[in-house]
């Protein structure tokens, strides 16, 4: 590989933390306060639980510096109410917990006591919207990023592929310089997947753009092996 690009790759970060929760609950909430709104319509299957901008920005400071956020921001989605086979039947329902900048490198606490003391700040956030929230709730199991790393193999465990920041999106992805063409240095290489430009997310595009370029070269091919 040239230098620059193998340099590029390993200077790659992909600190991007976060916390999932799947739980098992007795009954669809009911919400109050701000979200009192979506009981009874088709938006409570995916509520938020998020502040305004000054919190994300404190999240991410306390997770950059291996702390457990304070005051998390969270989202919350109950995906049985859309596919009820999704729940394992008696009137219960699936709930699902989610929140970014969790750390990835811990400062004073370990893997295990910040995961516990971040699933208990979520779950006392979503207690403010729905305050029986807790006791609702049968089972449940918590992911990070280490365990979708270590299950999947997925680099740190990133979902996104590479950290998104102004550094690693759009044309500087996967590395600056090699974002046109999908190509790689190594001959009849192509990179199509959510690494690549426009990113990550279910879109598909990465790899349209990827197959079109691929496509384009094997009709090059074919017209020179004809001449």
């Amino acid at each position: 590989m040239p230098p620059d690009f193998a340099n590029a790759v390993e200077d790659i970060e992909y600190a991007n933390g976060y916390v999932q929760v799947h739980m098992t609950i007795k009954e669809l909430p009911t919400f109050k306060n701000q979200l009192e709104f979506v009981n009874g319509t088709v938006q409570s299957w995916l509520v938020a639980y998020i502040k305004g901008p000054e919190q994300l920005h404190k999240a991410w400071q306390q997770s950059r510096a291996g702390q457990v956020a304070d005051d998390p921001a969270v989202y919350c989605y109950f995906p049985s109410q859309l596919d009820s086979s999704l729940a394992p039947g008696d009137g219960t329902h699936t709930c699902t917990m989610f929140s970014h900048y969790f750390p990835t490198e811990f400062t004073d606490i370990s893997h295990k006591d910040a995961k516990a003391l971040m699933v208990e700040r979520m779950i006392t956030q979503m207690e403010k919207v729905i305050p029986d929230f807790r006791d609702l709730i049968i089972e449940q199991v918590v992911f990070t990023q280490q365990y979708f790393d270590k299950a999947f193999n997925a680099t740190e465990g990133d979902f996104s592929m590479g950290l998104l920041h102004t550094g690693q999106m759009f044309g500087d992805r996967p590395v600056p310089g090699w974002d046109g063409g999908h190509e790689t240095p190594l001959g009849n290489l192509y990179m199509a997947g959510g690494a690549c430009h426009p990113g990550p997310g279910v879109t598909c595009i990465p790899g349209m753009n990827g197959a079109r370029i691929v496509l384009e070269k094997l009709g090059g091919a074919k017209e020179q092996a004809a001449e």
